[in-house]
């Protein structure tokens, strides 16, 4: 399909009209590499043979023929001499052509004799005598090509075609280097006509995907395929083609396809086509696709060995060809946005690139891909542009270059590309072979190796920092690389590295007294949050009094130390409620970006959870959370999802916490210690929502890795009393109260020994062990647990846990003290931030007040309760609810309950009532599923029913009459 070509078809027929009346001429077809120039030539030799006016005579330049003499010419009349009669063939030779017979019929004339103006005259007058009989078209593609001999007949003949029915129609790139060719320009000036042909325009392309689709492409599939191919019909049509072999349809999703397409024909054809460009451009193409569009023309030309007018030359000749396209030649912005170095030039289509560096000699791409980086080194680009090239080869990097690759690891880092950064380090590494003159640079490759890794692959990071632990000789050689290791507490639990820590702190001798400086203060840090135990608790009691009322936090390390300090004395309940919230507020305040090397955000969390005091540190996780985003750092962002989720669950968005600790997990590795943030948000939802099947799973995982490590000293009471505490939760839901009763005591026990009474009241290990006395109507053992959590609880003075206590203290006791003290939880909890628990307490009182009589208050705080579960996604505290409240409410209540509908409400719960699911309901009103899920909620609690199935004998009649 030829399109946008007709001016030029018009051109070749006004010269043939000539021709035919003895004016003949030459026409020159031009344009870039693709452009479609064989195409015009095809289609005018069909044009001729069907008029059948002329004979039609055609032949190609390749560079494979260029030594064949008079291949063009040969070419162009063997076919013709084979075609006419003898006697016809005969009357041509006649005169001065004779001399031209040896040419086509027996052996070919010496080289010497071809080229002297006797030959060429001859040469002529054979052209003379077959347009006498007839008109002749002569085609010649690629011009450029032809053999020199051919060239210099052509040439002849194009300034001699006066009195001659011939029209010429010889085509050839444009802005070919001429240099040499000096016949080519003898016929290229002898031109009647030059044709300069286009790339297609927009509606050119437009044209073209409809012709391949049988249908209108959307603008901005037309758009971009107009862009990425530059309109050249050469990669337009094959990619076009291909989408559509695969039966893809040119809509606006499918726009970006096109630059992915990698037709094998295509690219069969453009490396050939690199193959035959002059070696000039055929060198500032392979150089300008190993640097991108980062390198300026110097840099470019000193790659491909040539100068810079030279290699300006060169560019301009391959913009010109159509495989490059310029860049703005703007310098940098005046914001410091870099732009591409002025007189830049990038490749149309990937596939281009691709074809210069596919036809590259293997060991030319070592070779080009070293000398690369070093030259962006020289020419003052980054580390980074240089280490790109280093990963490319396998050449030996030594010196500078390995300095270079260390430096973009660096670079990486900094901007969180931690799977870059280890990419670089690694192919450093690869090059330092082991030996003791080395042990200090592989000690340090592997540290930084590690500090990349364990934001990604754990594992490898605790493999490669044992490895450089190993080489390095002096404590603080060792304190430094464990310093890179980051966050700190969440490794500590690895036994190799834990007595590696300790032995450094042995031989260090950086006692506590010493000034503070931050790699002794860390050490201090990473020491003391492996203890365990009350000796260990009162010395960091001591160590936090010893800072003084104004503890240091101004320093990463600082904050660390009082971080765990902190913790440690607040899970105790050695230092008042409203000192830790203080303390903890203040560290919070003073930490660096959430991007710094070490951060003391988890452990703080932990605190504030205890203390009920949430709110700062999840404005803080959440900035974590949006930093780690668009990154790779997957540890941090792991764990910061499940150190929020704790935070979430605190304030009872049991749904919310449960979806973010699920998350966490998915990008943490379960296997490593890393995963422990998730698997302990996973182990607190599953202890408050006692949901069967989940209890059941994060046992499954328990039991898969029986030799995880301790819990990093974060979560409450540690990975392992978590994982006892399910299986308590597991024989309590199986109905054996004893069993549960026994492995409750046992973590109350635990709980003490390792973090204290803080610590067992966020658990509420005396609460589950209570609620068990009483099933096995043990009441004294029961009440004498509740006390004891009230005294402390009391003592803590957080709201959470003293309204839970209270109103668990409730089942324990008669009904007027029980009505007394859920009165007093509910009053408690209606000021904190834990809605479920406030939930929790409007259920127990509605159902002791129903009990004692009132029921106009029981339904008023049943409902009350029952809706702030749902909002909770708690709802096995909601149906209870609603169950009671069926019992409650009469039924002329529920039809006063119908009548009070909104209309939204009753269309809402007619569609429920006829079996439609909330997604389909939200579907068929045109409004979210959360707006259903509300106006269900108000309905159940207006018509005094708890589920779907209640609803058509809520309703009054068949819901289907209505609907």
């Amino acid at each position: 399909m030829l399109l946008e070509r007709a001016a030029a078809l018009r051109v070749v027929d006004e010269a043939q009209s000539a021709a035919a009346v003895g004016a003949g001429s030459l026409v020159v077809v031009t344009g870039p590499v693709g452009v479609g120039r064989t195409a015009l030539l095809d289609e005018l030799a069909q044009r001729s043979v069907a008029r059948k006016a002329a004979w039609t005579l055609r032949a190609s330049g390749t560079p494979s023929e260029r030594d064949f003499t008079h291949g063009i010419v040969t070419q162009l009349f063997d076919p013709l001499m084979r075609q006419v009669s003898a006697e016809t063939r005969g009357g041509w030779f006649e005169g001065a052509a004779g001399t031209t017979e040896r040419l086509f019929f027996g052996s070919p004339p010496d080289d010497s004799a071809v080229v002297g103006p006797a030959f060429l005259d001859g040469l002529r007058s054979l052209v003379a005598a077959i347009c006498r009989r007839r008109p002749l078209l002569l085609l010649v593609d690629d011009l450029h090509h032809a053999d020199d001999a051919s060239l210099t007949f052509l040439g002849y003949l194009a300034r001699r075609l006066g009195g001659l029915s011939v029209t010429m129609v010889v085509s050839l790139p444009a802005g070919l280097p001429s240099s040499g060719r000096g016949r080519l320009r003898d016929i290229t000036d002898a031109a009647t006509r030059s044709l300069t042909l286009r790339p297609l325009t927009p509606a050119g392309t437009a044209a073209a995907v409809r012709h391949v689709f049988g249908t209108d492409g959307d603008p901005r599939f037309v758009q971009e395929g107009h862009t990425v191919t530059g309109g050249l019909p050469m990669l337009l049509m094959p990619l076009l083609t291909e989408l559509a072999a695969a039966r893809r349809t040119p809509v606006a999703e499918e726009a970006t396809t096109l630059l992915g397409l990698r037709p094998e024909l295509l690219q069969d054809r453009l490396r050939q086509t690199v193959l035959w460009l002059p070696e000039p451009l055929r060198h500032c193409g392979t150089s300008l696709a190993l640097l991108g569009d980062r390198a300026g023309p110097s840099v470019v030309a000193t790659l491909a060995g040539l100068d810079d007018g030279d290699c300006a030359t060169a560019m301009t000749a391959l913009e010109h060809l159509g495989l490059l396209r310029a860049e703005p030649t703007t310098g940098p912005t005046a914001g410091g946005t870099a732009v591409s170095p002025p007189g830049c030039a990038r490749f149309v289509h990937p596939l281009l690139r691709d074809a210069f560096l596919e036809v590259m000699p293997d060991e030319r791409y070592e070779e080009l891909h070293v000398l690369a980086a070093r030259l962006l080194l020289t020419h003052g680009h980054g580390p980074e542009a240089a280490a790109e090239h280093l990963l490319l080869t396998a050449a030996p990097v030594r010196g500078a270059l390995k300095s270079t690759l260390r430096a973009a690891a660096g670079s990486a880092l900094g901007r969180g590309s931690h799977r870059t950064a280890a990419r670089y380090l690694q192919r450093a590494l690869a090059d330092t072979e082991e030996r003791p003159d080395t042990a200090a640079e592989r000690s340090a490759l592997l540290s930084e190796l590690a500090a990349a890794e364990a934001r990604f692959a754990p594992h490898a990071a605790d493999r490669h920092l044992r490895q450089a632990l190993a080489l390095l000789e002096t404590p603080d050689e060792r304190a430094s690389a464990l310093a890179r290791f980051a966050p700190a507490h969440w490794y500590t639990d690895e036994p190799a590295l834990t007595e590696i820590l300790q032995q450094i702190a042995e031989d260090s001798g950086h006692p506590p007294g010493l000034p503070r400086r931050s790699l002794p203060v860390w050490l201090e840090a990473r020491q003391r949050s492996l203890g365990v135990g009350g000796k260990h608790t009162m010395d960091n009691l001591a160590r936090l009094t010893e800072l003084g009322p104004e503890v240091p936090v101004d320093g990463w390390a600082d904050r660390q130390l009082a971080a765990v300090l902190l913790r440690s004395v607040a899970a105790a309940g050695l230092m008042p409620r409203a000192e830790v919230i203080t303390l903890a507020h203040r560290i919070l305040a003073s930490e660096e970006a959430v991007s710094a090397l070490h951060t003391s955000l988890p452990l703080v969390a932990s605190t504030l959870v205890m203390a009920d005091e949430v709110s700062g540190v999840r404005a803080a996780l959440r900035h974590a959370l949006e930093w780690t985003a668009p990154g790779n750092d997957l540890v941090t962002r792991a764990a910061a999802l499940g150190v929020h989720a704790w935070t979430v669950l605190a304030q009872g968005e049991v749904t919310k916490a449960r979806a973010e600790a699920e998350a966490s997990l998915a990008l943490a590795d379960p296997q490593h210690q890393t995963a422990e943030p998730a698997l302990a948000a996973l182990m607190m939802v599953a202890l408050e929502s006692r949901d069967p099947a989940l209890v059941q799973r994060l046992r499954e995982e328990v039991r898969s890795h029986p030799t995880r490590p301790y819990g990093g000293r974060v979560s409450p009471g540690g990975f392992p009393v978590l994982a006892d505490m399910l299986g308590g939760v597991s024989a309590e839901l199986a109905g054996e109260p004893s069993t549960a009763l026994a492995i409750f005591l046992r973590c109350g026990r635990r709980i003490q020994e390792t973090d204290g009474e803080v610590a067992g009241l966020q658990l509420g290990w005396r609460l589950r062990a209570a609620r068990q006395y009483l099933r096995l109507n043990e009441t004294a053992a029961a009440r004498e647990l509740l006390m004891e959590e009230t005294g402390i609880a009391e003592s803590w003075g957080a709201q959470r846990f003293l309204g839970r206590v209270l109103r668990v203290r409730a089942r324990s006791v008669g009904r007027r003290e029980a009505v007394r003290l859920a009165q007093e939880s509910v009053g408690i909890l209606d000021g904190s931030g834990s809605r479920l628990e406030w939930a929790r307490s409007l259920v127990t009182l509605g159902r002791l007040l129903w009990e004692a009589g009132d029921h106009a208050q029981a339904v008023v705080r049943l409902r009350q309760g029952h809706d702030l579960a749902v909002e909770c996604g708690a709802p096995w505290v909601a149906e209870p609810a609603a169950a009671v409240l069926n019992t409650l409410v009469p039924a002329r209540s529920r039809g006063a309950g119908r009548a009070s509908l909104t209309d939204a409400q009753q269309t809402v719960a007619t569609q429920a009532a006829l079996g439609l699911t909330n997604r389909e309901i939200a579907r068929e009103l045109g409004i979210t599923s959360r707006a259903v899920e509300k106006h269900l909620t108000a309905a159940y609690r207006k018509l005094g029913v708890r589920k779907r199935t209640d609803l058509p004998s809520a309703l009054g009649s068949d819901p289907s009459r209505e609907a």
